[in-house]
């Protein structure tokens, strides 16, 4: 079978999974017209580290400072526009809120959820990463980020 080749590379994208005091930090997007639940997620941009993206993606979408302390793994997810995304999943510490911070436009809201709340609206999550970040993150399937970057150094060798 011959596979149609296109000009459109995968993105590449980042997430965080924040867990604190049993609950995890989500937010609600608006994405083609409709509310869907998210982890705190966006590209890559040019010149910066996933490090460096997770870090601000979390604060643009939900007004909290994080770190990130581990990584989660890759995803991949191949959206209904024909679009593949790959994603980095992080696990994140909680660090500060900031008060009267801006949220990116589409972001409706950042609100901590249970597990139990987040896995009765999977119906409204934005791909089914969402429930496979948290599964993972519960069973410890996590690397230290020295690993993830020693991985990458031997790309640059």
């Amino acid at each position: 079978m011959q596979q149609t080749l296109t000009s459109e590379r995968p993105h590449l994208t980042v997430a965080a999974v924040v867990e604190q005091n049993d609950k995890f930090l989500l937010v609600r997007e608006l994405c083609n017209g409709e509310l869907k639940l998210n982890q705190p997620a966006g590209h890559v941009e040019n010149g910066e580290s996933l490090i460096q993206a997770v870090e601000r993606e979390c604060l643009e979408e939900t007004g909290w400072q994080v770190t990130a302390s581990s990584f989660l793994g890759i995803s991949q997810f191949s959206a209904p526009n024909g679009i593949t995304y790959l994603r980095c999943s992080f696990v994140c510490k909680a660090i500060k809120q900031l008060e009267h911070y801006t949220l990116d436009s589409d972001i409706h809201e950042a609100l901590w959820l249970s597990r139990e709340q987040i896995f009765s609206q999977q119906h409204s999550h934005r791909s089914a990463m969402v429930a496979n970040d948290i599964k993972r993150y519960e069973q410890g399937l996590q690397f230290q980020i020295e690993q993830l970057y020693c991985l990458l150094a031997q790309f640059d060798a």
